[in-house]
């Protein structure tokens, strides 16, 4: 395989990892020298997380998580590759293959940048440094006591939220991609969605803003997150298995045809 093949193949998701980091960049740059309790290294990662502060990566989210894999099914559909797909692999092979592989790269475009940032910031600031500063307050509400008194393993446990929610989001835009085979629509439905609950839950708990980054403005309890991670997984999946019976149903009749 060559190099441009590759890069070709897996554009969408080496332009996710990009440009997370970038965001992450843009927000230590623009957005950190303006928090008192940014010497702190949680505090400085989840200020740059867009834990209800500055910071896009905590709204943009289930886009960088959907453009590695989850329209690839629109692509393959509009173009009739689909049907020599499904002939070649069978059906629910295909299906287990496309919900695993989405899943993973959805994983894996939101935790690289997190990791390489992560990681860059326990070089630049003191892991020591006071999580509660004297004049200001701390960004990790969310299992303070942990991020307090090992910051290291706070920020692996995030990793591991960040993670999960990348691939609970990818499943999601799969799900939709079958049913409005448009790719533009792929990305920006997941991310309407997040946007729509934020402002419609009362006391934040059901934010779904907050299975990316569970810090900012409310304690969020670790059951809400998830069940919501559930939810919206579950839901992609019956999307997904749903969409594509219809889809194949119509490819089904036009061959006869």
């Amino acid at each position: 395989m060559s190099l441009s093949y590759a890069l070709k193949k897996n554009s969408g998701f080496i332009i996710s990892v990009i440009a997370g980091v970038v965001l992450y960049e843009h927000a230590l740059f623009s957005g950190l020298k303006y928090y008192e309790g940014a010497d702190n290294v949680v505090n400085a990662l989840m200020l740059s997380m867009g834990c209800g502060r500055a910071g896009w990566n905590g709204i943009l989210f289930p886009i960088l998580a959907s453009l590695p894999m989850a329209t690839q099914y629109v692509r393959e559909f509009k173009s009739g590759f689909l049907w020599l797909i499904l002939e070649h692999t069978g059906n629910w092979k295909y299906k287990m293959e496309r919900i695993g592989k989405n899943a993973l790269f959805g994983a894996l475009s939101l935790l690289i940048p997190y990791l390489i940032y992560a990681f860059q910031l326990t070089l630049m600031l003191d892991t020591a440094a006071p999580l509660y500063p004297d004049h200001g307050e701390s960004l990790a509400h969310y299992k303070a006591e942990l991020a307090e008194t090992y910051p290291i393993l706070y920020i692996l446990m995030i990793a591991l939220i960040v993670s999960v929610c990348g691939a609970v989001f990818s499943t999601f835009a799969l799900g939709i991609s079958t049913l409005v085979k448009n790719e533009f629509l792929t990305l920006l439905l997941p991310f309407a969605m997040c946007i729509l609950m934020a402002m419609i839950t009362p006391d934040l708990q059901w934010d779904l803003l907050c299975t990316y980054c569970p810090n900012g403005y409310t304690k969020i309890k670790t059951s809400n997150i998830i069940v919501m991670d559930c939810i919206v997984a579950f839901l992609g999946i019956g999307l997904f298995i749903i969409g594509t019976k219809i889809n194949e149903r119509k490819m089904g009749s036009n061959k006869k045809g």
